[in-house]
């Protein structure tokens, strides 16, 4: 990896209270404190999408097609 191909990055490294193994992270965001931010945000989607699908919460195989009702079934579930 070179900063001609890929641009600057940063390496971080992290161990949250309660998790076994430490956090490493790759990016190209110049703030470490940006970085943990945002990929804190990601983590709190990636949780929410994957219970819509299928962690407890199948929102595909909900038997509503009319829009507002499903807004609303969503907006709940949130």
């Amino acid at each position: 990896m070179t900063e001609a191909a890929y641009g600057p990055i940063l390496l971080l490294g992290g161990w949250a209270k309660g998790y076994k193994a430490p956090l490493d992270l790759i990016t190209p965001i110049a703030s470490a404190d940006e970085a943990w931010r945002l990929y804190a945000t990601r983590l709190r989607l990636e949780t929410f999408f994957a219970a819509q699908k299928s962690r407890g919460f199948p929102l595909h195989q909900s038997p509503l097609s009319e829009s507002t009702r499903l807004s609303r079934l969503l907006r709940a579930a949130c």
